[in-house]
């Protein structure tokens, strides 16, 4: 009985979350928004870019949907309206990194990277932008993977999202890796294994 209401808390918590990040669950979502979101995973660019257009004309404070919009410009190859758009989500106070990752992919297509590199450094490092892997997923960024800036940058998110790397006091039990012979009182009693 315990481990069902468990189940059912649990299942709660996870709704209530996901409602507090994405307004409401998909299935509860506006038709609009459930339509635009549907063919922004289908990677259907110019669909999704039409109906985002929509529901940011319908409601222009709505930085997220500006985010997407921006998004689906920049796979169309339209960088300059994605800019625009990406911009509006900042102005409208979406604070997620997606929006200077989303600008500096366009500012890339358009061969602006020392622009490029001026927004992704106003990302503030810190473990939830995840290290270097997450620019590295992006095939855009990989024009700039020579670069002096570019590697310095992401050296700054690797040290934020693994803090332990460098930190001589987290080296501090290596002495114990190893195979050990456990004994009590001279007896043997086992082996630890590190």
């Amino acid at each position: 009985m315990k481990r069902n209401w468990m189940k059912w808390w649990l299942m709660g918590i996870g709704t209530f979350l996901g409602i507090l990040v994405w307004g409401a669950p998909l299935s509860a979502q506006t038709s609009p928004t459930a339509e635009a979101l549907a063919r922004l995973q289908a990677e259907d660019w110019e669909g999704a870019r039409a109906a985002f257009r929509a529901i940011v004309d319908e409601t222009p404070s709505d930085g997220l949907s500006w985010l997407r919009l921006g998004r689906a410009l920049t796979e169309l190859g339209r960088e300059e309206e994605a800019i625009k758009a990406i911009d509006r989500a900042a102005e409208a106070q979406l604070q997620t990194p997606f929006v200077q990752i989303f600008k500096a992919r366009a500012l890339v297509r358009l061969e602006l990277f020392s622009a490029a590199l001026d927004v992704l450094e106003s990302i503030p490092p810190s473990p939830a932008v995840g290290g270097a892997a997450t620019f590295g997923q992006t095939p855009d960024f990989v024009v700039l993977a020579g670069d002096a800036r570019y590697q310095a940058l992401m050296e700054s998110f690797d040290n934020a999202a693994y803090p332990c790397r460098n930190d001589p006091v987290s080296r501090e039990f290596d002495f114990w890796i190893g195979t050990w012979d456990v004994t009590v009182q001279g007896q043997p009693a086992g082996v630890n294994r590190i």
